[in-house]
């Protein structure tokens, strides 16, 4: 389970299947910004999910983000 920024990052550079892939790799960037507050969770999150998608990894959604509804 994948629930801060410090541990997407942790998942990604010990537990990934792949380690290349521009996804990856932006999605690495995303972590390390985010560990020093230079990128929001939220855009952390949607690197992370989309570097799933390349790795052909599952991401099942618990917490979806509020709604941004007017």
């Amino acid at each position: 389970m994948v629930n801060s920024v410090r541990r997407a990052a942790e998942t990604l550079l010990q537990r990934w299947p792949i380690d290349d892939g521009e996804d990856f790799s932006e999605a690495v960037m995303a972590c390390l910004e985010g560990l020093h507050n230079r990128v929001p969770p939220e855009d952390v999150r949607a690197a992370f999910i989309k570097a799933a998608h390349e790795a052909n990894v599952m991401v099942i959604e618990l917490v979806k983000p509020a709604c941004e509804c007017n």
